[in-house]
């Protein structure tokens, strides 16, 4: 396992709704805003309302871990 991969506290989870992408409700990345249709990169965050973040892929988390968390804090 790399370095990377030991950071990320996240795992796949189905969040999307794949039959009807463009229903109202859909869910968007956390860090980079992509749409996610069917599975999203779950992590869990007590401090975030919803008590988690969702990302489109695990990069994601990384970027938000070591890029924008600490240059503009925790809570969106």
């Amino acid at each position: 396992m790399s370095a990377d991969a030991e950071q990320l506290t996240g795992a796949w989870a189905e969040r999307g709704a794949p039959d009807d992408y463009m229903h109202e409700e859909t869910l968007h990345c956390g860090c980079c805003g992509r749409m996610i249709v069917r599975r999203a990169w779950v992590v869990t965050a007590p401090e975030e309302p919803g008590g988690e973040l969702i990302f489109c892929e695990p990069v994601c988390e990384r970027i938000y871990a070591e890029y924008w968390l600490p240059r503009h804090g925790g809570g969106r």
